[in-house]
């Protein structure tokens, strides 16, 4: 049996099919989630079967007319009736249903009616045959039982129903409404118990492969989707700052030179923000270590809630140091962001006495801009970010400071391409 594929069940985990294969033998009903799961995967194969099996029995049954015609002649009108009139339509009905996405159940039902409905039409012929030979037609009563385990395939359950309920009529019919003396009738009642013992047997076997099989296979799959989902959780994590939440340093080099292979546009300007806490080696001598990290994961947070998280990257340079690349932002407007930064800080009065004589922990920034040309502008970009937070803590931190213009202005000549015909001068 061929398993489709079908969205995995929430409730399903690999832990749950490794018990199940852990049992070492073969299950005809698994818990509810997983015999849910194994209904879903299996039900459009089934479908499909049973549609099939319906068509192929049909030419096959109808052929039997022939023994009609032999065995049972004084009902063989009748049996024309029940065969083209009856049966044969309602075949053709539970097949054409089938071809439509029904639920396991219903599925399950409709394989369910179909040799009982040939059960039904061998009961009726044989007990309104007074034909010599109509103690013979009985045995029939087989064939229906080796058409629901052999060529269907039913459920197990199923099968073992249509198994009881055709040897259960057979019995009642054949003892107390048949003029069969009490050899013969035991002789097709036991032939009967011996078939359907015989094929459920089989049918057991075969459908624990069917399940062992669909544990294997299913174990697999969702082993190797959690695999995945755990390596993306970990390379995720590897790319982030455990303590603050922002990018690390491989963070944010992967997020930014992502964002320049996708950049349409080399000349589209960004700015870099680096910022450093004031005073941070006195805070942590001051208050300790632990302080020190909320204090950090405090201003991460606060950053944070001034970027845009689907366009902007933040990341921990390293120690107090903290780094923002903003896309598609010149230098005012970056200057502009930088300093929400500073106030968004000081409005957070996180308490520090600092050697300056301030009362609550600030930060300096610098601020620097560059055309999306690749990502070694980048570098050169955080180099003057850099240089600029320098002259914010020289210039008496607690500011921002950015880019010089002189050494914007020289920046952006040496990134513009060269006129033909004019040599440097």
């Amino acid at each position: 049996m061929k398993a489709m594929a079908t969205p995995l069940h929430d409730a399903l985990r690999a832990a749950d099919l490794d018990v199940e294969m852990r049992r070492g033998r073969a299950r005809l009903q698994f818990s509810a989630p997983l015999e849910a799961a194994y209904a879903e995967d299996t039900v459009a194969w089934r479908r499909k079967h049973y549609r099939r099996s319906a068509l192929l029995a049909l030419i096959s049954y109808n052929l039997f007319l022939v023994v009609d015609a032999v065995v049972i002649p004084d009902v063989f009108l009748l049996s024309v009736l029940l065969h083209l009139g009856v049966v044969t339509p309602l075949m053709l009905f539970a097949a054409s249903i089938l071809t439509r996405p029904l639920s396991p159940r219903a599925t399950e039902w409709i394989g369910t009616l179909m040799p009982l409905v040939y059960i039904l039409q061998v009961e009726v012929l044989f007990l309104g045959s007074t034909a010599y030979s109509a103690d013979q037609y009985q045995y029939l009563a087989l064939f229906p039982v080796m058409f629901a385990n052999s060529i269907l395939k039913l459920g197990f359950r199923h099968a073992a129903f249509v198994a009881l309920a055709s040897t259960g009529l057979h019995a009642v019919l054949v003892l107390k409404f048949s003029s069969l003396g009490a050899p013969a009738a035991v002789m097709g009642i036991m032939a009967l118990c011996a078939t359907s013992y015989i094929t459920l047997l089989a049918l057991a076997i075969q459908e624990g492969e069917y399940r062992r099989t669909w544990l294997r296979r299913r174990f697999a799959e969702l082993r190797t989707v959690e695999l995945s989902h755990d390596n993306a959780k970990l390379s995720q994590l590897s790319r982030i700052d455990p303590l603050t939440g922002a990018a690390n340093r491989r963070g944010f080099d992967l997020a930014v030179e992502n964002f320049f292979a996708s950049a349409t546009r080399r000349d589209a300007p960004f700015c870099v923000i680096m910022l450093d806490v004031d005073h941070f080696k006195s805070y942590n001598d001051t208050y300790g270590h632990a302080e020190g990290d909320r204090c950090l994961r405090t201003l991460a947070t606060v950053m944070m809630e001034c970027l845009n998280p689907e366009r902007d990257v933040l990341g921990r340079f390293g120690g107090e140091e903290f780094i923002a690349f903003v896309p598609h932002c010149h230098l005012d407007s970056g200057t502009e962001l930088a300093e929400r930064f500073r106030r968004a800080l000081v409005a957070a009065a996180i308490p520090h006495a600092r050697p300056d004589g301030g009362s609550t922990v600030t930060a300096s920034l610098g601020v620097a801009e560059g055309r999306m040309s690749g990502v070694a502008a980048l570098h050169d970009v955080i180099a003057h970010a850099d240089i600029a937070l320098y002259d914010a803590k020289k210039g008496g931190r607690n500011r921002v400071e950015p880019q010089p213009v002189r050494r914007r202005q020289i920046r952006l000549v040496e990134e513009a391409p060269a006129i033909p015909g004019r040599s440097a001068g």
